[in-house]
């Protein structure tokens, strides 16, 4: 049996994931000359995918949860409201969204409620399911850590190769490439991040975009490891550094945001740069990474 023909029942088979006239054979022959994909490999991911769960756990509770609390952010829990089967079942139906009349009235029915009640627990319901402010806090700092190591580790491989400089090398000697041992590791970190993404985000307290970011890691995770098993590492390496350029600057706006409390989001209380407290300057930050964010983003999209 050829390397990675078990690969074959699902993945349409050689013709749609190679070009023309190239095997898996071609592409995983070594002849001891240096390093190509391999199913092997994919234990390192799971090494490190296991480490960073890890590395996050104890950083966001012994580090970024200290720092929260002396910007003295939020940290309650809402509590869920009492207990009522059928408003459970409209809850999940509802998937996060507002109530409708119709719900509203339902629940009004069933549990003899007035109007202004039933509206009080989908809200407190509603509530009670997403994360507070501290765990998004913690989360964006993680987050804008990790993606500041990836971007730093990409600055670092990536334009020292050829392919940085002149695209079409990223094809001329494929399939008989072999990986630099710095790529290689530059795509090991980019996979074990993201499926440690992915892992917590199936355990962690749901947000709104819950299902939006559960499809955007794993389809982010399916092209680096495919990229990877095809041996088209160089164009990959490219496209990684490409979208890591961006990340940083969102969740660094995210989490300066998070500092800020309600009495300083008042316009009156913002201007007045002469306040021992004035978030003029957390703003402006806000403000500043955003933007970078956005020209980012476009750009190298």
């Amino acid at each position: 049996m050829q390397p990675w023909a078990f690969s074959d029942i699902w993945t349409l088979g050689e013709p749609f994931w190679l070009p023309k006239g190239v095997t898996w054979e071609l592409v995983l022959r070594t002849d001891g000359k240096g390093t190509k994909p391999l199913p092997r490999h994919y234990i390192y991911v799971i090494t490190l995918t296991a480490g960073f769960l890890l590395l996050r756990y104890l950083i966001s509770r012994f580090v970024f949860r200290p720092i929260g609390k002396f910007y003295q952010i939020n940290d309650r829990v809402t509590p869920a409201p009492e207990a009522n089967a059928l408003g459970e079942k409209l809850f999940k139906e509802s998937r996060g969204r507002a109530a409708n009349e119709e719900q509203i009235g339902a629940l009004m029915s069933a549990a003899g409620w007035s109007e202004r009640r039933a509206q009080r627990w989908f809200r407190q319901r509603s509530l009670s399911a997403l994360p507070n402010k501290m765990v998004k806090f913690t989360d964006s700092c993680w987050r804008a850590m990790a993606y500041i190591a990836m971007l730093c580790v990409g600055c670092s491989v990536v334009p020292f190769k050829t392919y940085f400089y002149d695209v079409e090398d990223c094809w001329r000697t494929y399939p008989n490439r072999y990986i630099d041992a710095d790529e290689f590791w530059y795509y090991m970190l980019e996979m074990s991040f993201y499926l440690s993404l992915t892992v917590s985000h199936c355990f962690e307290q749901r947000k709104k975009d819950f299902w939006e970011m559960l499809i955007h890691h794993i389809a982010t995770l399916g092209l680096i490891s495919l990229s990877f098993s095809v041996n088209y590492t160089p164009i990959g390496a490219l496209i990684m550094l490409c979208h890591d350029i961006a990340d940083p600057w969102l969740e660094l706006a995210k989490l300066i945001g998070y500092t800020r409390h309600k009495r300083e989001l008042d316009s009156d209380y913002t201007k007045n740069k002469s306040e021992p407290r004035s978030p003029y300057l957390k703003n402006k930050l806000v403000e500043f990474f955003f933007i970078l964010f956005a020209v980012l983003f476009l750009f190298t999209r």
